[in-house]
């Protein structure tokens, strides 16, 4: 297992969607490391087991898109 952070994770779940061409990473300036460390997304993948925690997390979440 890979040594990588959530933001990794998340990345990878979002770059595997079939709609999603690609993904913006904010990387704050002289901290070289974030850049580094986001370049990890491209080491490593997502199971179906890991998908389906993922989604189930996801459905426990506020919907973003609904006004309340």
């Amino acid at each position: 297992m890979l040594n990588v952070s959530i933001a990794n994770v998340a990345t990878r779940y979002i770059l595997d969607k079939s709609a999603v061409a690609g993904v913006i990473i904010g990387v704050r300036l002289r901290i070289v490391a974030h850049r580094n460390n986001s370049a990890h997304v491209f080491n490593f993948s997502l199971d179906k087991s890991d998908c389906y925690d993922i989604n189930a997390v996801c459905t426990k979440s506020n919907n973003l898109y609904e006004y309340r």
